[in-house]
C-alpha cells in the first residue's frame, strides 16, 4: 500500500509477483494487494514487467503503471486466474479520480485505468489475460507496445470493454 516501484527486474513480475504455488517458489501467496502505488520502468526477465497474478486472487487500486516492460508476455501486469482479482481507479494522473468495482462481477477488472508507454516482446503491450474474465470501464490505453498480438491488451478469454480509450497501441 502507498508504495512506490522503479528500476526492478525479476523472471516473473518485475516488481511483484503473486504466485500461488505447492513447491518450492519464493513468493507463494493465495491473495495479493497492491493499492495506491506506482510502477515505473520495471522489467521481466519472462512476462509481467510490473505486476505477475499466477493462479493467486488479488486486488490492484489507484496504481499507475508506465514504462514496464516484458521479455515475453504482459509490459505491465499479467492474470491467470484461480478466483477473483480486481484492478481499480488506476491513473497515471493521481488526480484522476474513478469509480468502484462490484467484486462478484468478475475475475479481473480495470477500472478508470492508465497504462502509459509499457513494452512486451510476444504479447500484451499492457496487459494479458488468460484463464480470467474481465471488464474494462472508464479506461485508457496510450503508446502500448508488443511485437506479436494486442498492443494494449491481449486475453484468450473474454473481457468486456466500455467507455476506454486506445491510442497509438
Amino acid at each position: 500500500q502507498d508504495s512506490t516501484f522503479v528500476n526492478n527486474a525479476a523472471n516473473f513480475g518485475g516488481a511483484v509477483n503473486f504466485y500461488t504455488s505447492l513447491g518450492s517458489y519464493l513468493i507463494a501467496y493465495t491473495w495479493g494487494s497492491v493499492t495506491n502505488s506506482s510502477f515505473a520502468n520495471n522489467t521481466a526477465i519472462t512476462s509481467a514487467g510490473a505486476v505477475h497474478f499466477y493462479k493467486s486472487n488479488g486486488v490492484v487500486i489507484d496504481s499507475a503503471f508506465v514504462n514496464n516492460k516484458a521479455n515475453d508476455d504482459a509490459g505491465a501486469i499479467y492474470f491467470e486466474s484461480l478466483g477473483h482479482h480486481g484492478v481499480v481507479n488506476q491513473a497515471v494522473n493521481p488526480n484522476v479520480l474513478g469509480a468502484s468495482v462490484d467484486s462478484n462481477s468478475a475475475d479481473v477488472s480495470l477500472i478508470h485505468s492508465s497504462f502509459v508507454d509499457n513494452k512486451a516482446n510476444n504479447n500484451g503491450g499492457a496487459v494479458y489475460f488468460t484463464d480470467s474474465y474481465g471488464i474494462i470501464s472508464n479506461s485508457s490505453f496510450m503508446d502500448n507496445t508488443v511485437k506479436n498480438y494486442g498492443g494494449a491488451i491481449y486475453s484468450n478469454s473474454i473481457v468486456n470493454i466500455s467507455n476506454s480509450n486506445f491510442t497509438g497501441n
